[in-house]
C-alpha cells in the first residue's frame, strides 16, 4: 500500500514538473519577464523617438526655445524656463514673420540649428 501511494505521489510530482516545463517552453518572448538591461534599452529607445501629439502628427524633439524677453532674443533650455543665452539681438531688427513666431516660441532641435538661426537673425 505504501509503495502504491509513493508511486502515485511520484507520478503526480513528475506530471506537475512536466506541465510547468511545457508552460515555460511554449511562452512567447514578450511574455517573459523583462530583465533590467532590456527595460533600460527600451526606455532609452522611447526617449529618442519623436513625440506624437494628440492630433497624431509627429513632432520633432527639441532642445532649445527662442523667445523674446525685454525686447531681446533669449535662448531657453528645453524646459522653457532655464535661460541658456541672452543675445544682443533686438526684436525690432527681426522680420514680422519671426516676431509672430516668437510669441509662441521658436523650437530648435540641435545646437547647430540654433547657431545657424542666431547667425541669420544677427545679420
Amino acid at each position: 500500500m505504501k509503495k502504491t501511494i509513493s508511486i502515485c505521489l511520484f507520478a503526480a510530482l513528475l506530471l506537475a514538473v512536466c506541465l510547468f516545463a511545457a508552460f515555460y517552453r511554449n511562452r512567447r518572448p514578450e511574455e517573459a519577464l523583462p530583465d533590467a538591461t532590456l527595460v533600460a534599452t527600451e526606455q532609452a529607445t522611447e526617449s529618442a523617438q519623436p513625440v506624437t501629439a494628440e492630433s497624431m502628427q509627429v513632432q520633432k524633439a527639441y532642445r532649445y526655445i527662442l523667445r523674446a524677453k525685454d525686447d531681446f532674443l533669449v535662448v531657453y533650455e528645453q524646459d522653457g524656463t532655464t535661460i541658456l543665452l541672452e543675445t544682443h539681438i533686438h526684436i525690432d531688427e527681426l522680420s514680422d514673420e519671426t516676431k509672430a513666431l516668437l510669441t509662441d516660441g521658436i523650437y530648435v532641435e540641435s545646437e547647430s540649428e540654433l547657431y545657424d538661426l542666431l547667425e541669420s537673425y544677427s545679420s
